[in-house]
């Protein structure tokens, strides 16, 4: 019997459950088309031991192998009440985990001459697509693979083998005297999925759009959120789909499931059973398996995501939404979080009077949970008819995320994912905007 098999000898009244991650990659960056930085992870481990005993829980981590035998006199040194807060540890059986593509062993096999060239490669045809581009801050590249292990002494146990792959771009531009950062990344479970000419086009046009940008006069205007931007917000209200954030009062008030709460045209979902997705898992952080949840369902909210705590105290199931990370206890959360895409193609979006796109928020950890008030620093591109006219900084957008919900007009085709967050673009009335 090894050192995690006897962490799971439960006593009478106790119940014990060991978490694990091991992980091991490489990642490199590249300035100005010298080698920045080449770093390789070498074999990392981490564990976790929960221990429920008498209606009290213990917590306990590690990530030396060498100190497993003493978790379990950790974790009950530690004991704390559970019942009042609805500790619990899932028991065996439920549904089987799905099989979930997100292991991409061939693409692992990665020399560091070929990837560098690669990354070269990436910066100079950056450098091709404008002449305003001069320098590459970076270009990065970073690969790694990961075995996560769940078991309880209930006879649960679960192991899911994962890769990871991501690049990303950064870049500075230069005309009459101004200098603009732009930058972009894309990652996903197979090397092959990484969308390098998405990179290059966004990191190209994030810096040179903000060149002679101009402030507007204040007025409320219709804006055009595209994807990355649309993924901002999506993550601002993502706490609100979450049974804790429902239980300690951190939700608008007339935040019900049941009740509209956004525009018909929208539909938010989360799924980690999508093939090759950053996010994509066969179960939760307790072993519970991966399911598909439509949370707003044509502007219907439809139901938090639970955990096994939160779910007790609900008294309910498990949505199986539990996060953590090794050194953490878990929580509800998500694993591929999206807007589903609509049918509106961006040049229909776009296509009649002033429309306002809004390229960066600034403050958007400054939103009031009970008021769902904000205000944030923007820049972005007015069109006009379909056309741009002219680049725009120094302005605020404000107004309440409720309303900004309810006014989405318009839903592009173009759903596009940034790690385990995606959205298509958006079209919203009636924003407050202000200029200098």
């Amino acid at each position: 019997m090894d050192e995690m098999e006897k962490l799971l000898l439960a006593g009478a009244a106790e119940s014990r459950e060991l978490f694990t991650v091991e992980k091991q990659g490489s990642s490199y960056s590249l300035m100005n088309g010298e080698p920045e930085e080449e770093k390789e992870s070498l074999s990392g481990f981490a564990a976790s031991l929960r221990i429920l005993k008498n209606g009290k829980m213990g917590f306990s981590w590690t990530n030396d192998r060498n100190a497993l035998s003493k978790m379990a006199a950790d974790s009950e040194r530690m004991l704390f009440d559970a019942a009042s807060w609805g500790w619990q540890i899932a028991l065996s059986g439920g549904d089987s985990p799905p099989a979930v593509e997100i292991r991409d062993d061939k693409g692992m096999s990665f020399e560091s001459g070929l990837i560098w060239e690669s990354l070269r490669s990436m910066e100079k045809e950056a450098r091709g697509r404008d002449g305003r581009i001069t320098k590459c801050l970076s270009a990065s590249f970073s690969g790694s693979s990961s075995k996560l292990v769940i078991a309880n002494s209930s006879g649960k146990s679960v192991t899911a083998h994962k890769t990871a792959f991501s690049e990303g771009l950064a870049l500075v531009a230069e005309s009459g005297g101004e200098v603009q950062i732009g930058s972009s990344h894309n990652s996903g479970c197979f090397r092959e999925d990484i969308d390098r000419a998405r990179i290059i086009d966004e990191a190209v046009d994030d810096a040179v759009s903000q060149f002679s940008a101009v402030s507007l006069d204040s007025a409320p205007m219709t804006v055009l959120l595209p994807s990355h931007t649309a993924c901002v917000f999506l993550s601002i209200i993502e706490g609100w789909f979450c049974a804790d954030e429902f239980l300690e009062g951190r939700v608008p008030s007339s935040w019900t499931e049941g009740t509209s709460v956004g525009s018909k045209l929208l539909t938010v979902i989360d799924d980690g059973t999508i093939p090759r997705l950053s996010g994509s898992m066969p179960f939760d952080s307790e072993g519970v398996a991966a399911k598909r949840h439509k949370i707003i369902d044509k502007g219907v909210f439809c139901e938090f995501l639970t955990d096994f705590r939160t779910a007790g105290l609900l008294g309910r199931k498990s949505t199986g939404s539990a996060v953590r990370g090794v050194s953490s206890l878990p929580q509800p959360g998500f694993f591929n979080l999206f807007i589903e895409k609509g049918a509106d193609e961006i040049s229909s979006l776009i296509g009649e009077g002033d429309v306002l796109q809004i390229d960066e928020v600034i403050g958007t950890h400054l939103v009031d949970p009970q008021t769902a008030r904000f205000s944030f620093g923007a820049r972005g591109r007015l069109y006009r008819k379909g056309k741009p006219v002219k680049n725009i900084r120094g302005i605020t957008i404000s107004g309440g995320l409720l309303d900004f919900l309810r006014n989405i007009k318009g839903v592009g085709n173009d759903l596009k994912f940034y790690s385990s967050t995606g959205s298509p673009s958006l079209l919203v009335g009636g924003v407050q905007v202000s200029g200098e």
